[in-house]
Order: structure tokens, then sequence, then C-alpha cells
């Protein structure tokens, strides 16, 4: 049998206070390590939703470049020029103002020429660009398109803002110089799926560049004549000219 407690109380209240602290100083080690863990976690995930939201801008930036690579019919085109505001603050018409080459009664806002008379050149400015697009139900139609339910697990990709304006300019031998055609900036982001948070947002600006053929020609390939294309086409830069028909082969 054990025999009797030989320590004065005073040893008890010693020993009892050394294990409270003890038990202090384990529960607050183990406070700070769940507190640490928490800490990466957030930023693990803020870095996540910010790389998904560069990638939405970035696919938003893609896709407008495409509406002016091929008007009408390229993924989420602007059906509705009523969608599309112009802002630009200089004297003269707008952008692509009462100019309709193809008569379909709509302005020609993405169609060529992009050069040769103020109406047709990118001229805006970042705070007054010549085309902004705003339109929420636009713009929630375009995400949708383009993103589904990216990124998933109760969060959603979308562009809240698409304008188009001039491009850089360069100073080359005491001028300035265009650097492209025009300039596209998406602002695009990761939001709740009941879009009561914003998680990130991130901006992306974008060149717009015309393909560099030759004045008198604005394709790969020119005629005169109607045009057949058979298989694969075997030019891969600079122009094919013809005087009257031409039929490119496979081989």
């Amino acid at each position: 049998m054990p025999g009797p407690d030989t320590r004065t109380p005073g040893q008890q209240g010693a020993a009892l206070l050394v294990a409270l602290l003890a038990s202090i100083v384990i529960a607050l080690a183990g406070s700070a390590y769940v507190m640490m863990t928490t800490v990466e976690n957030r930023i693990a995930r803020n870095e996540t939703v910010a790389v998904q939201a560069r990638y939405a801008a970035e696919a938003g930036a893609r896709a407008v470049q495409a509406w002016f690579e091929r008007p009408g019919i390229a993924p989420g085109f602007p059906q509705d020029p009523g969608v599309v505001s112009r802002q630009r603050a200089i004297d003269g018409p707008q952008y692509k103002e009462h100019v309709d080459l193809d008569g379909d009664g709509r302005d020609d806002l993405f169609d060529r020429p992009f050069r040769g008379a103020p109406v047709d050149e990118l001229l805006g400015q970042e705070g007054s660009p010549d085309m902004r697009i705003e339109d929420l139900e636009f713009l929630d139609q375009l995400s949708e398109q383009l993103f589904a339910d990216y990124p998933g697990a109760g969060l959603r990709a979308r562009i809240r803002r698409i304008d188009v304006y001039s491009p850089p300019h360069v100073r080359a031998d005491a001028v300035w110089v265009r650097r492209g055609m025009g300039t596209i900036k998406v602002v695009a982001g990761i939001y709740s799926e009941a879009g009561s948070a914003t998680l990130a947002e991130r901006t992306i600006r974008v060149v717009l560049r015309e393909t560099p053929y030759a004045a008198s020609v604005r394709g790969p390939v020119h005629s005169c004549g109607d045009a057949q294309v058979i298989g694969e086409i075997g030019v891969r830069w600079g122009t094919l000219s013809a005087a009257g028909q031409i039929s490119l082969m496979s081989s």
C-alpha cells in the first residue's frame, strides 16, 4: 500500500501551479499552431482565386480580340450594338458612328477598316474609351458562355467591364508612333455564386494588332475572281495573288 503523502501543503500547491502553467503553455502553443495554419490556408486560397480571376480576365480579352478577327460569328459577339457605349472625349464623330459598309443597318463596330479616317481609328483614352460594355445582362451571358460553372465550389468567374481604346504610343525620332491598332481592357473576377461577395478582381490590358499585310491586300489570299480552297492551304506567309479564278489543291 502507498505510504502517506509527506509533502507539505506549500509543496502540493507549487506542483499544482506548475501543472497549470504547463497546461496553459501547451494550450497557447496549440492555439498559435491552429491560427498559423488557418492564416496559411487563407493566403493559399487568396492566391488561388487571384490567379483564377486573372485567367478569367485573359479569357475575356481573347474573346474581344476574336470579335475583331471574326466579327459576327466569334463566340459571345455582341449582336445588339446597344450594349456598347461610345465615350471618347474628342472633337468629331464617335468611333464608327454612322459607318455601315455592309448595309445591315448597324454601325460596323468591329469590322474593317481600322485606320484612315478618325471615325475608323481607335482614338479614345482609358477614361473615355471608344467602346465600353457594362451591360450586366450581356456580360453575364458572355461569362456563362466562356466560363460556365468555373471555378466551381460555390464560386463563379464573371466579366464586369470591357473597354476598347487607343493603343500605346512610343516616341521614335521625335515622333509619337502608335504601337498597334487599339487596347482591350477587361475587368473580371471571382465572386460567390450568390453574388454577395467579391473574392478577387483583376484587370488585363491587351494590345490589339492587325496582321501586317501590304496596304493593297487585306488578307493572305487575294484574287480578282472566284477562289476555291480544296484541302490545306500551302501558303504560310505573304500574299498569293491571281488575276482570274484560283483553286488551291491540298498537294
